[in-house]
Parts: C-alpha cells; sequence; structure tokens
C-alpha cells in the first residue's frame, strides 16, 4: 500500500506541463503506428490484386491458346463442340473489352 501512495503522490506532484507533453508524445506514437497499420494492409491487399491479376492474364492467355490449338488442327483431332467455343470466345472478348475500357477510363482520369 505504501508504494502505490509513493507513486500516487509522485503522479500528483509531477507538473502539469509534463504530463501534457507525456500524452502528445503518447498521441503521436499512436497516431503513427496507425498509419503504419494501414500502410501495411493496404500493400497487403495491393499485393494480392497484383497476383490475382497474373493468374487471371494467364488463364486467359492458356484459353486464346486453347482456341487457336483447336483451329490449327485437323478436323478430326478438334475436341470442342461449338458451345465450348462460343464459352471460350466470350470469355476472351469480354475480358479484351474490359482491358481496353480500364485502359480508356484511366486516360481520362489521368487528365482530369
Amino acid at each position: 500500500m505504501n508504494q502505490e501512495q509513493s507513486k500516487l503522490n509522485a503522479i500528483v506532484a509531477e507538473p502539469i506541463s509534463n504530463l501534457n507533453d507525456s500524452l502528445a508524445k503518447l498521441e503521436a506514437n499512436s497516431l503513427e503506428n496507425d498509419g503504419k497499420r494501414k500502410e501495411g494492409f493496404k500493400s497487403h491487399l495491393h499485393k494480392i490484386v497484383i497476383v490475382f491479376m497474373y493468374v487471371a492474364a494467364f488463364l486467359v492467355g492458356c484459353l486464346f491458346v486453347i482456341r487457336v490449338w483447336h483451329f490449327a488442327l485437323p478436323e478430326s483431332c478438334c475436341w470442342l463442340n461449338e458451345d465450348k467455343l462460343h464459352d471460350i470466345e466470350r470469355i476472351i472478348f469480354s475480358s479484351a473489352f474490359i482491358t481496353a475500357l480500364s485502359f480508356y477510363l484511366k486516360s481520362i482520369m489521368k487528365f482530369n
């Protein structure tokens, strides 16, 4: 009990300006750490998006290669029916359209 009383007396005896300085330092450290956490999260999310984009581009490229390969082979070796070819073409061309649209919108937003 005596130690707690002496700690309390030391805190009460400390000047108000020192307490304000201590609180300001704690607040500054808290804000700095919060900013680091937010930047860490943004960096991690950015890496996930980049990996997803590479995987999506790879898959669309594979579909394109499959489509070209299907048309390059003789008719006896073709394994895709019309429905599957239509699905592959829809994926490839919609991906190309979305990519072109995103580049266009990016250029518009850059100048404004």
